[in-house]
């Protein structure tokens, strides 16, 4: 696919930002909420150059049709994965958005839909 990938987010992901943000702000605050908020939507953006940008990689954990990408990278601090797939019929679908202290296999879909 040339050019920028389009980036969508399944239901599951979209909760996931919400939740992250809700218990961001409820323990660190608005500023911190907002700045961590814009943190894992920057990532989210690096995912238009494709499902190989770099820091992209497998997980052991997870079904071989997915991917991740930790938010923690170009300077940014964080804890958490943007677990994604590439289907067949175009662009990157990002499934959840989840701290990297969890059990994946527990909070991913085990097929693509």
């Amino acid at each position: 696919m040339a050019g920028k990938w389009v980036v969508r987010l399944a239901e599951t992901a979209q909760q996931d930002l919400d939740s992250i943000y809700i218990w961001t702000y409820e323990h660190f605050g608005p500023t911190q909420a907002e700045h961590y908020r814009r943190v894992i939507l920057n990532t989210l953006k690096d995912l238009r150059e494709g499902p190989h940008v770099i820091g992209a990689t497998s997980h052991a954990e997870l079904p071989s049709h997915l991917r991740v990408l930790h938010v923690a990278r170009k300077g940014r601090r964080g804890r958490h994965y943007a677990v994604f797939d590439a289907p067949a019929t175009g662009g990157i679908r990002v499934v959840r958005i989840l701290h990297d202290s969890m059990d994946m296999r527990r909070h991913v879909p085990k097929e693509p839909d």
